[in-house]
């Protein structure tokens, strides 16, 4: 197993804030993590190197594999608290599933080796990966990648997403943070757009992070997506299934080609007006069929009125996909029209998208 090609992306294990020496306990998010310094041995087999990440399921541990030689893998380690618990057991449930399927199921999808548990903690052990698609953009200070490598990113994202909706599995969590670059990835420095922006020399990646990750006969919550990568259809809950996917896709891909978010927003009304001026009007049985429109909309369209002067202004300044991308050429734009549109039924499918662009 290669050794981690980033190492200055190991920290020295962060621990949870204290109040007096002592766990601050009146903040939820803070207790329940697994506290061991490095050097720690878990299952007398991985060694903790440092830390990867800190989130509210818990932490992500670089360790070494003792058992094969030394070698880096990543291991998530579960807060001691039952709902997470569970949450990471059907993960594991899910990756199981992906994983034994083998070709696209190891080669676009991250590779879980095997979990466990730990002093109360359940502990799953990945394959070591090199750096996220928002770490790069933001080590890049928010510079647009390439476009041949936004290209070499899409064909393996959508390859990635056809494969998981070939299972009938919706991720519902697609976004720059859970898209990572292959284990073993080397970088360079290139002069792109007046500015020296660092670049993969491979640009394979792969999707993590399948917690929230639903089968489509599933019973399904009304929300799914992170807020800026949602599905109209989540927002307006009409129901979801795999067509979000895709439109969680197109805001990847606007974003990783234009170094910014496509919908920075954190307000329903808002993210809608800004959907309609990106992405052409609402189709009339998606605003009848939804109960929550609630006079956001008039009978030729968005009810602009019902925005605040803030954020009217902050909607007027998003551009049709056209106006915005038609730098990139039709090839890229008709990619992203076809994974954002508004209507679901009429939304590209990961499938169509790699005939019509990639084959």
């Amino acid at each position: 197993m290669p050794n981690s090609p980033l190492p200055s992306s190991v920290k020295a294990p962060t621990p949870p804030k204290t109040v007096g020496g002592h766990i601050d306990s009146s903040d939820p998010d803070q207790t329940h993590h697994l506290m061991s310094p490095p050097g720690t041995l878990l299952m007398d087999r991985y060694e903790i190197n440092g830390d990867l990440g800190l989130g509210t399921f818990g932490r992500v541990l670089c360790c070494k594999d003792l058992k094969r030689g030394g070698g880096d893998v990543a291991i998530k380690v579960i807060r001691s608290i039952k709902r997470y618990e569970e949450s990471a057991k059907i993960e594991r449930g899910v990756l199981m599933d992906v994983n034994q399927r083998g070709g696209r199921g190891v080669e676009l999808c991250v590779r879980m080796l095997e979990t466990f548990n730990h002093a109360g903690h359940f502990c799953m052990v990945f394959e070591p990966l090199s750096v996220s698609l928002y770490d790069l953009i933001k080590g890049n200070d928010y510079a647009p990648l390439p476009l041949r490598l936004c290209w070499r990113i899409a064909r393996d994202l959508v390859e990635g997403v056809g494969f998981l909706h070939e299972m009938s599995l919706i991720h519902t969590d697609l976004k720059l943070e859970n898209v990572m670059f292959r284990g073993g990835e080397t970088f360079f420095m290139e002069d792109y757009k007046r500015r020296k922006v660092k670049l993969p020399r491979g640009g394979g990646v792969k999707i993590i992070d399948f917690g929230g990750a639903t089968y489509d006969n599933q019973h399904k919550g009304k929300t799914v997506n992170t807020r800026q990568y949602r599905a109209p259809e989540v927002i307006l809950q009409l129901g979801w299934s795999m067509p979000s996917d895709m439109w969680s896709l197109g805001c990847i891909l606007a974003e990783i080609s234009s170094g910014d978010l496509l919908f920075s927003t954190h307000d329903n009304r808002e993210h809608l007006a800004m959907i309609e001026r990106c992405c052409g009007k609402f189709p009339e049985d998606m605003v009848r069929g939804s109960k929550v429109v609630d006079g956001m909309f008039v009978e030729d369209g968005w009810h602009a009125g019902d925005l605040g002067k803030s954020s009217e202004r902050h909607v007027q300044k998003v551009k049709c996909i056209d106006e915005e991308f038609g730098w990139s050429g039709r090839g890229w734009c008709g990619l992203m029209k076809g994974c954002l549109t508004v209507n679901p039924g009429r939304r590209i499918r990961a499938r169509e998208a790699l005939r019509d662009f990639f084959d």
